[in-house]
């Protein structure tokens, strides 16, 4: 078992490893803001997994029956995802959280009556079951509509 007290040691080797692999001259840059939400959001949900960090393990996927589409709102940037990750005080120790917007294809009526029609819990399970069927993320997702959303696509409390 890793001391607490060595968290911020292992935490460091990450920074370092993350410098040392990047090519010469080349800088990337990841914040820590939500995204500008699309056209019509219906949903937003939130993904925890203990492998997958990345946004493209989920937004790239196919989403039968609906053909929803999920969008980045919220994705922390790697040194706070991995810091959360292992953080052992932490509320989500051991996941790496992130959230999306979940909207139809433009256009789309089809999609866009039914999921409007079952609702959020049918959207989380359309979702879950797609991740689980195309990824090996040991992922879990939970939904919302996207009303009255507060920071980083959460709902409000209050409605």
């Amino acid at each position: 078992m890793v001391a607490i007290n060595t968290l911020p040691i292992l935490l460091m080797s990450f920074i370092a490893i993350a410098i040392t692999s990047t090519k010469a001259g080349e800088i990337t840059f990841e914040y820590n803001s939500d995204n500008s939400p699309p056209h019509h959001p219906l949903f937003a949900c939130e993904i925890k997994s203990t492998k997958c960090r990345r946004a493209y393990h989920y937004t790239h996927l196919i989403y039968h029956p609906l053909d929803l589409k999920l969008s980045v709102c919220y994705n922390p940037f790697m040194v706070k995802a991995w810091y959360h990750h292992l953080n052992f005080a932490h509320k989500n120790w051991g996941d790496f959280v992130s959230t999306y917007y979940v909207t139809c294809p433009r256009g789309d009526k089809q999609c866009l009556i039914e999921s409007q029609r079952k609702g959020s819990d049918y959207v989380q399970e359309v979702v879950q079951a797609e991740i689980d069927e195309q990824t090996y993320c040991n992922a879990s997702v939970r939904c919302w509509e996207a009303k009255n959303l507060v920071e980083h696509c959460y709902k409000n409390q209050h409605d």
